[in-house]
């Protein structure tokens, strides 16, 4: 158990925070936009890669976020 009154207090907003319905929510979000931008930044740093390549990883990753909105 934490003795320290800051450490507890921080203890208690960080739990509180996790049970937040627009916290959680927004970790999905987040969780979904990073997966896509990572997936197309790793293809486009492959040193196979051609350029049309590329440029469709780019367009899907585009489509991805029109389709989210």
């Amino acid at each position: 158990m934490c003795e320290d009154a800051i450490s507890k207090s921080e203890t208690e907003s960080l739990f509180d925070a996790l049970e937040n319905f627009e916290f959680l929510l927004g970790m999905i979000i987040w969780h979904d936009i990073l997966f896509a931008i990572n997936m197309v930044s790793k293809k486009l740093q492959a040193k196979s890669n051609c350029i049309d390549s590329a440029m469709k990883q780019v367009e899907g990753v585009v489509s991805f976020f029109f389709w989210k909105l």
